[in-house]
């Protein structure tokens, strides 16, 4: 039988802000990892050995795009600009909560798409890199 959850903590709350601007985002994820060296050798016994050298996150914001808002173009996204993140896992909804666990990332866009489908609402996107410090959830 599976586990049951405790906090029933949903995706619905999961906040994006860039450079202190919220946005209405439909997903976001975030992938960290850390750098690899093999450091095999005679002595490893036929086994691999490595260490691990500087660690990063990577991930994907996805979103519609208010057009009444922003007319002519998405939020200021562009590929290439850097931007501070905070990506809520579970935070209270309304315009200035900072509470709940959240990523606190210095990023680069490194992507940017828009997509206008012939049925729907048109959508924009974009994947990011940290560039320098970053930091994991913290809280309860």
């Amino acid at each position: 039988m599976g586990r049951k959850l405790v906090s029933h903590a949903e995706g619905r709350t999961g906040r994006v802000f860039v450079d202190s601007v919220e946005l209405c985002v439909k997903s976001w994820d975030c992938d960290e990892t850390a750098e690899d060296f093999e450091t095999t050798s005679s002595c490893s016994q036929g086994f691999y050995e490595f260490d691990t050298g500087v660690t990063m996150c990577e991930g994907n914001v996805e979103a519609d795009w208010d057009i009444a808002q922003n007319p002519f173009d998405t939020p200021g996204i562009r590929a290439g600009k850097e931007v501070t993140l905070k990506l809520y896992e579970h935070a209270t909804p309304g315009a200035s909560a900072e509470d709940g666990p959240f990523w606190a990332i210095n990023a680069i866009i490194t992507r940017m798409k828009n997509a206008s489908p012939v049925k729907g609402t048109v959508s924009y996107g974009f994947s990011f890199k940290s560039n320098g410090t970053y930091s994991r959830p913290t809280g309860n």
